[in-house]
């Protein structure tokens, strides 16, 4: 590996000193020489006795030795991610002269080390141990720019021209195979690198639905989550290179459902509900049923809850404004039709408590809502109110006692 850096320092010394830029040149000589006795297989320290006992506890030896690993890691990619951040400034020096964009030229020049490195990867495999790492280095670093880049393009304006979306291909096909291949650090490492996989999949598969097929950005983002959150949850794991994943794999797919779920509301807050977003929503709600159903997960649960709540509240509200019986209706639709599921399927232990509870906290709101709603108040209608809401507390004491046979 050092003979590589120094090789590389080498060519980009010579080609600025082919251009007459000789601080450049000088610059690059010395940082190759550098790397070169860094990394090499020199020892300039003098070997001496060391103490029998040196009175440090095994705590502090332990973390001391996990700091200077992390110290050393750190160094090695800092030297990667320095090295692509001086291609930059070598394809703006360079790019008048060749007539070319100082990112177009950058993406050459990157799109040229990534297909060297894939190339010796190709050819070596994983048997050549200098190879694959530095294959699997380059993979994080040129992976992590991109990343950064397709981010900034897609959200703040930019071009997606062919060297760039081939750069974008490469590097999470690059990512891909370390993952799947495997064989690098610990467990802790190569979760990381999981995780972040599924976030770079995720960005790409968002920019495809908006820059190529022109989909709405907000619908696409939603509509991705949920489509990755499933994948996630049951699906890459059950690959055979990925079974180490499980675990995080099943937590990564839960927060990225319950995402799914908070951008619902704020996408309907924001723009209100249409068919799209309604199908959505119904797709996401079985998603987590079924989660509930096999893990006895009540996140879950009241994700659905709220899902169903938030359709029920965009379909039914807006007839609250013609009257007092529309809004009586509004009050008690709801939970209404909670008691009915909660008497024909419920999944586990407490399932009631939470399918009833619901339903009051729904009459709650209505009722301290009322006073929002109506100007005028009425005697009448404020006792009908309170009559409906407690035959639904008496029915609910009915539906949540002990006796209640959970359906299984």
């Amino acid at each position: 590996m050092y003979v590589l850096f120094l090789f590389i320092h080498l060519v980009f010394a010579a080609v600025f000193y082919f251009f007459d830029r000789f601080p450049e040149a000088v610059i690059f000589l010395i940082l190759g020489a550098v790397f070169f006795f860094a990394f090499g297989p020199f020892d300039f320290k003098k070997k001496t006795a060391q103490p029998a006992s040196l009175g440090v506890s095994k705590i502090a030896s332990h973390a001391r030795a996990h700091a200077l690993s992390f110290f050393k890691t750190g160094t090695y990619y800092i030297g990667f991610l320095l090295f692509y951040l001086s291609l930059y400034g070598i394809a703006y020096s360079l790019s008048k002269s060749l007539g070319m964009t100082p990112k177009v030229l950058y993406g050459w020049l990157t799109l040229s080390l990534s297909v060297v490195t894939l190339s010796a990867f190709a050819f070596f495999g994983t048997k050549h141990d200098v190879a694959y790492k530095i294959f699997r280095s380059n993979a994080f670093v040129f992976s992590t720019l991109h990343f950064f880049f397709l981010v900034y393009r897609l959200f703040w304006g930019g071009k997606f021209d062919p060297i760039f979306v081939t750069n974008v291909v490469l590097s999470l096909g690059s990512l891909a195979t370390v993952v799947f291949v495997g064989n690098y650090g610990d467990r802790r490492q190569r979760s990381s690198a999981y995780l972040f996989f599924l976030a770079y999949s995720y960005v790409c598969a968002l920019s495809l639905a908006m820059r190529i097929f022109g989909f709405d950005s907000a619908k696409s983002a939603l509509a991705i989550l949920f489509l990755e959150s499933v994948a996630v949850f049951d699906g890459l794991t059950r690959i055979r290179q990925l079974k180490e994943f499980r675990s995080i794999g099943a937590y990564a797919g839960l927060v990225i459902s319950y995402l799914a779920v908070v951008g619902i509301f704020v996408y309907v807050a924001a723009r209100n509900a249409d068919a799209f977003i309604i199908s959505l929503a119904l797709a996401i709600s079985a998603f987590q049923t079924y989660l509930h159903a096999k893990y006895e997960n009540y996140v879950s649960l009241a994700s659905v809850l709220a899902l169903v709540g938030l359709l029920y509240f965009e379909t039914f509200f807006p007839r609250v404004s013609e009257g007092f019986f529309p809004f009586l209706l509004f009050c008690f639709g709801f939970p209404a039709g909670v008691a009915v599921f909660a008497k024909w399927k419920t999944f586990h232990q407490f399932d009631r408590q939470f399918l009833f509870g619901s339903g009051i906290l729904h009459v709650l709101a209505c009722f301290a809502g009322y006073f929002f709603r109506f100007s005028a108040y009425s005697i009448l209608e404020i006792s009908l109110l309170s009559l409906g809401s407690s035959v639904l507390f008496f029915l609910s004491y009915l539906g949540m006692r002990p006796h209640s046979a959970v359906k299984r």
